[in-house]
């Protein structure tokens, strides 16, 4: 359609088929196609818009069997109210330098990726639209490309809902992300935004964040949003990347609510419920990278196995006026699984550290906090906790073992069942270091039944 600007072509359930060509190709501006069936068995798109093309798509159901429903290289898109299913590739293909904006499509059924916006300068907007059951993920940008999605349903796709690769953007406000394959987002090297959005059954993991050589700290803003019935873990992050979230409910995951092997977690005012293993895991990963989290001002309640845990060196875990409460003993009350370690508030081992001011450790299934173990070189684990309470645990309020390092000082622990305090502990409020220290170098392992200060 070069030299033909503002064409409208409609019609009323009408058909085009092309059977090497697109359907439609749009080099012109401000064209129009309404009402339309439009099916290409050729290779390069149902419709193609290249660089000088614009092109309004409304009401239109496209098919294109061997290539993309909409492959665009350079030009603009507007789609309302159509329905893009069965490509032999991608619903929608945006090159670099693309820029489409969707409105209550439906994208479906396509053999690779519903949408993606692919190159510098791409970008694909979808508001109030549909992605459901294609065969790789629901919505994706890579090389520089970007996402936006508004009141949109990204379901049941094979593999990720949506997936942002290294140097590309993407952002999720008011969505629906449910039952996809493997993930329901995915930060492989690229930064995400999500808000008031649900994430729910996914395959393996709720959200997994992980850099790349290119890209190797990506970046994932959570807000007001639901994280549920993963497979797997709520929150994934794998080597490195960063997750700050605020006023989220992670909840009912089969393994951890959030699992920070290498990276960095800052969470606030959450809720992280009712998961199979921890509410909070801080370790490695398989390169020796070290996992930290910030948690503040959350609940962390009826977990499986632990509410927070830290193992090995160079872990950290930071917690401020955090509930930590019921851990271990499951989400109708049964208890840990026969055999298995479980149902304390907060566990550190094998040389990690954490830091707890401020906290209520209470009613956990076994101790309320446990500090055992040293990591590489002989480290101790530390745990320092200040200005908390540790009450009505249902074994001991503080359990530390030799070799490990557990100071307190300010903090309340009493009521718990088999003694408040065992084996050794700095206490660093009111009586001098060198006194604590002595005390514990002459006593070694022992049980205070009360301790308060």
């Amino acid at each position: 359609m070069p030299g033909l600007p503002g064409l409208k072509i409609e019609g009323k359930d009408a058909q085009i088929t092309s059977r090497s060509v697109p359907a439609i190709t749009c080099a012109a501006s401000s064209v129009v196609v309404k009402g339309l069936k439009l099916i290409s068995l050729g290779a390069q798109g149902c419709i193609y818009v290249p660089r000088s093309g614009s092109i309004s798509v409304q009401d239109c159901d496209i098919r294109a069997p061997a290539s993309s429903g909409i492959f665009m290289e350079g030009g603009k898109l507007q789609a309302s109210n159509s329905q893009i299913s069965m490509c032999g590739e991608y619903g929608i293909l945006a090159n670099t330098g693309s820029r489409a904006v969707c409105q209550s499509v439906h994208i479906k059924n396509n053999m690779k990726t519903g949408v993606l916006s692919r190159g510098k300068g791409a970008s694909l907007t979808l508001n109030n639209s549909y992605l459901e059951s294609n065969g790789a993920n629901g919505a994706g940008c890579d090389e520089g490309g970007s996402l936006v999605l508004s009141g949109s349903k990204i379901l049941s796709n094979q593999l990720v809902g949506i997936n942002v690769g290294a140097h590309s953007s993407g952002n999720a406000d008011s969505c629906e992300v449910r039952s996809n394959g493997s993930f329901g987002f995915a930060a492989n090297g690229g930064d995400i935004t999500i808000s008031n959005s649900t994430i729910q059954d996914s395959g393996k993991l709720g959200i997994f964040i992980q850099g790349t050589a290119q890209a190797p700290d990506p970046k994932v803003e959570c807000n007001r949003t639901v994280i549920s019935q993963s497979k797997l873990h709520g929150i994934f992050l794998q080597g490195s990347g960063t997750l700050i979230g605020s006023k989220n409910e992670i909840s009912d995951n089969g393994q951890s609510g959030v699992a920070v092997m290498g990276g960095k977690v800052g969470l606030s005012s959450s809720h992280i419920n009712n998961n199979k293993v921890d509410g909070v895991h801080v370790g490695k990963d398989s390169s020796g990278k070290c996992g930290m989290a910030d948690v503040s001002e959350c609940t962390v309640t009826n977990n499986r196995r632990f509410g927070i845990s830290a193992m090995g060196q160079g872990t950290s875990c930071t917690l401020k006026a955090v509930e930590i409460l019921l851990s271990g003993l499951g989400t109708a009350g049964e208890t840990a699984p026969q055999g298995q370690d479980a149902g304390h508030g907060i566990v550190v081992l094998k040389g990690a550290v954490v830091r707890a001011s401020g906290c209520l450790i209470s009613n956990n299934g076994r101790h309320g906090v446990l500090v055992d173990g040293t990591g590489e070189g002989g480290k101790p684990s530390v745990l320092r906790l200040q200005s908390s309470k540790v009450l009505n645990n249902a074994g001991s309020g503080a359990v530390s073992a030799e070799g490990s390092t557990f100071r307190v000082s300010s903090s309340e622990i009493e009521g718990n069942a088999e003694g408040d305090i065992q084996g050794p502990y700095i206490q660093e409020s009111n009586i001098p270091l060198f006194i604590a220290a002595a005390v514990v170098l002459a006593a070694g392992f022992y049980t205070y039944k009360k301790f308060k200060k």
